[in-house]
């Protein structure tokens, strides 16, 4: 594996350009896309973990964890590489500095920096997903100076059957006793650790630092922001709002993003960048109330296609109740964070103690004593009343919020917050019946608004589809965006918006491929269409593109083709004939004239084969070799059984085969000739071959000699035999010699046996050869053994 430096190229895509940081899994290099050209962030395991499979599931599974979150504050996570033995994750990249460089900053600025993300959290939160390592150094600011999230890398997922997987990892000071106990993962986790966050940029320093321990995490509350710098302004109100997320007790820190978002918010709204008090009035006692512009997002995810109840039908059910309770549990929490703090405050300049936040339940009851009187039956029932009217508006409100209303609610929904704030007006004036009446009104003016969340989306969707096709990027991302907002999980509206996102790349990579093709630069137009359908395989001028420039190229093919293709059938060069054709064919697959070519091309290739085997016939033929004028007879009929001429050029040449070996036989064979039945036999083989034509030389030099043995064969040759005149000689096929001293017979070529029999002796035989034009030895024959 080699080692990581500065130009090194991972696969064939990505050149490492600079290394942005190490950690203790992975490193994270900046590099160079050399696809797109963009410039991307590459998170690399370690040499050494990238040869543990744990640690490659790992980075799975932040893959798998963070893909699918869009969100204009989270980082991207494109996809996951495993090449020359690393094993990496494809980022988007971005330029800016951590939040570590806001440590020890102004309070304002850090809360409007972190704003931001509580909307990315609550975003993570609803699509399944727990951060679980919230921290300055996991927090990018962009070229625009927004917050990014990045490194899901322990996050944890909650699946369809509500368990949840717990991965290890995270850093100590972001880390909740919860999470340190490894409880199954919540978004109280998300809520400690991004007030460690908080805790880590207002102070300057992380949690506990510099002697973190694990015992601190679980035992110890941090000292107030306040007490860690003399000249502090940091607000009370934030103070508390830190510390009340960093309580040890999960119920008793915000109920989710949502919550902490409203409370920043409202923080930042009521201290003024000039402001010396917390407000005009300068009444710490009173509860202020909570402003209502992020209420829905605590609730979690809503699902357009499953909608709560009516509110008519949920009016005197456990719907109405419910929210009634949530309400004054968000009063009851406001004064957990920012009055009861300011109620303590003189005993605290008293008595310096770290001071832990309480339950909701004990704050109530430490609330301290009040001028009023105790509320009569009547006012009570009037503030049930204000109660349940609220219950109704607050339960219709998150309905409508969950489904994006601030986004499309124009007029008819502002007007309705009108009403509404009016009743919270008279709510805090305890002018009851004033309020009720107008929660009713903001009520009924808000109900249409639920009803018409299906046709903005159809519009929203439909309008947002128009502007893609017509090339209109920035709307396009509007409208889907707000078709998301009506229903996060719309498959059409997502598959919009990543669509929109490409689209400037679809058009750019279009355009350059129009440009090559009216310069008729067929190959690098084909090039950048192909280009923009990976990016966007449903563009339709790139799909049209690519088969249009396909269909050029392909009659330009095909038209070269069949030229060279009967070009080189004129010239007999088969092969290359047959090359142009099938490139035709594939140019044009099933095309009538490509196929028919073919066919000619064959029937010319197989005909100047028979012709070429009939010339080498002819030529094994000629020189009388029977045996090789066979094989090509018969690869002539292989390719066409209907050559007449073929069939009987392999009739002739199996019959002059048969001759010649018979012929060849009989001359090897010439002492068989002394057989008057074999010699008969070759007489009549040599007056066949006789009438044979053409004869040839081959076979005329065997019918004279056969001739000539046959002659020889007839011609007698003078034999002498010596004998002791007492043995009887007798030669077989010959006759009886009788007792002599010494005989001439003339014999026939040939080979003959001659037996000599006495009596008192034993017999003899003499086996001998007559060579025929060659003086025979004298054959000996006596009887010299006696018995």
């Amino acid at each position: 594996m080699a080692e990581l430096s500065e130009g090194y190229s991972l696969g064939n895509r990505f050149r490492l350009v600079a290394r942005l940081g190490r950690g203790g899994m992975a490193e994270v290099w900046r590099a160079e896309d050399l696809e797109t050209g963009d410039a991307v962030a590459l998170k690399i395991l370690h040499g050494e973990l990238a040869r543990e499979q744990g640690y490659i599931d790992l980075l799975a599974a932040e893959f798998e964890t963070t893909r699918d979150l869009v969100h204009p504050n989270i980082v991207r996570v494109y996809s996951l590489h495993h090449e020359d033995g690393y094993h990496f994750l494809a980022m988007e990249f971005v330029a800016g500095p951590s939040l570590k460089s806001l440590r020890g900053g102004n309070w304002r600025q850090i809360v409007q920096m972190v704003l931001p993300l509580t909307d990315a959290l609550e975003y993570a939160h609803r699509s399944g997903v727990i951060h679980r390592d919230i921290k300055p150094g996991n927090v990018l600011t962009d070229a625009n100076g927004a917050p990014r999230l990045t490194d899901f890398g322990v996050a944890s997922v909650l699946n369809a059957a509500a368990e949840q997987q717990v991965r290890t990892g995270g850093s100590l000071p972001v880390m909740s006793p919860q999470q340190l106990a490894r409880q199954q993962p919540a978004v109280s986790d998300d809520v400690y650790a991004f007030g460690s966050m908080l805790y880590d940029i207002l102070s300057g320093a992380p949690l506990f630092a510099p002697n973190i321990s694990e015992a601190k995490v679980r035992e110890v509350s941090p000292p107030p922001l306040a007490t860690l710098k003399a000249d502090s302004d940091i607000p009370a109100e934030l103070d508390r709002l830190v510390s009340a997320m960093l309580d040890k007790n999960p119920e008793r820190r915000p109920p989710g993003m949502g919550a902490v978002r409203a409370a920043l918010e409202n923080l930042l709204a009521e201290n003024p960048a000039d402001a010396e008090a917390l407000d005009a009035e300068g009444d710490d006692d009173a509860i202020r109330p909570v402003t209502r512009r992020a209420a829905a997002r605590d609730a979690g995810p809503q699902s357009f296609k499953s909608r709560p109840l009516a509110a008519g039908a949920a009016r005197s059910g456990p719907g109405r109740r419910l929210y009634a309770v949530l309400a004054l549990m968000g009063a009851i929490l406001l004064a957990v964070v920012f009055v009861l703090p300011g109620v303590v405050e003189s005993q605290r300049q008293k008595k310096p103690e770290i001071a832990v936040p309480q339950p909701a339940e004990q704050v109530v009851t430490a609330q301290p004593d009040t001028a009023e009187t105790s509320p009569t039956a009547e006012e009570q029932g009037n503030r049930d009343l204000a109660d349940e009217a609220l219950a109704d508006v607050l339960q219709l409100t998150d309905r409508l919020q969950s489904l994006g209303i601030d986004a499309w609610g124009g007029a008819d929904w502002q007007a309705a917050r009108a009403v509404v704030g009016e009743g919270d007006d008279a709510y805090k004036a305890r002018l009851y019946g004033v309020a009720t009446e107008a929660y009713r009104r903001g009520f009924l003016l808000m109900q249409p608004l639920e009803g018409r969340a299906t046709e903005v989306l159809g519009g929203a969707l439909a309008d947002g589809q128009a502007a893609l096709e017509d090339g209109n990027q920035l709307l396009a991302l509007d409208r889907f965006d707000l078709a998301l907002r009506i229903d996060a999980d719309n498959p059409q509206a997502a598959k919009g918006r990543l669509r929109a996102m490409q689209l400037d790349k679809v058009l750019a990579l279009v355009d350059e491929a129009t440009r090559f093709e009216t310069a008729k630069d067929w190959p690098k137009a084909l090039q950048s269409y192909a280009a923009a359908i990976d990016v966007d395989p449903e563009w339709s001028a790139a799909l049209e593109g690519r088969d249009r420039v396909n269909a050029l190229i392909a009659g330009n093919v095909y038209q070269a083709s069949m030229s060279q293709g009967y070009s080189a059938l004129n010239q007999k060069n088969y092969a290359a004939a047959g090359s142009a054709f099938n490139a035709a064919l594939r140019a044009r697959p099933g095309d009538a004239a490509a196929q028919a070519a073919l066919k000619q091309l064959e029937a010319e290739r197989r005909l100047a084969e028979i012709l070429r085997l009939s010339r080498e016939a002819d030529d094994f033929k000629a020189r009388e070799n029977w045996t090789a004028a066979i094989g090509s007879y018969e690869r002539i009929l292989k390719l066409d059984s209907t050559v007449i001429s073929a069939a009987a050029g392999l009739e002739q040449s199996r019959k002059r085969l048969e001759l010649d070996n018979r012929l060849q036989d009989a001359i090897a064979n010439p002492d068989r000739l002394a057989d008057e039945d074999v010699w008969q036999a070759a007489s009549q083989l040599l007056a066949y071959a006789r009438t044979v034509e053409p004869a040839g030389d081959t076979l005329g030099a065997q019918t004279a000699e056969l001739n000539r043995l046959l002659q020889r064969a007839k011609t007698p040759v003078a034999v002498r035999f010596r004998s002791d005149n007492q043995t009887d000689v007798v030669i077989y096929k010959v006759g009886k010699l009788g007792r002599f001293q010494e005989k001439s017979i003339d014999l026939k070529p040939g080979t003959y046996t001659a037996v000599g029999v006495r009596s008192g002796y034993r017999d003899v035989r003499r086996n001998f050869r007559v060579a025929p034009e060659a003086e025979t030895p004298s054959i000996v024959i006596a009887c010299e053994d006696p018995i």
